[in-house]
């Protein structure tokens, strides 16, 4: 999983004291965009009629 051996360097970075501040930084933007594609993922489901209201309600 990319996103995972993202955050397993940025978590060793934060381990080993260097870069800190960076590797919080990093983090919380891998976060974000994780989010983001969710988002988009569940809008364009939304749209497609992809999922029904039981299932979308099950995500949330």
């Amino acid at each position: 999983m990319v996103h995972g051996s993202r955050e397993v360097r940025l978590r060793r970075e934060v381990a080993e004291g260097g870069g800190r501040r960076q590797a919080r930084s990093s983090l919380l933007l891998a976060l974000a965009a994780t989010a983001q594609v969710i988002k988009d993922k569940l809008m364009d489901a939304i749209e497609g009629h992809v999922l029904g209201e039981a299932q979308l309600m099950a995500v949330f």
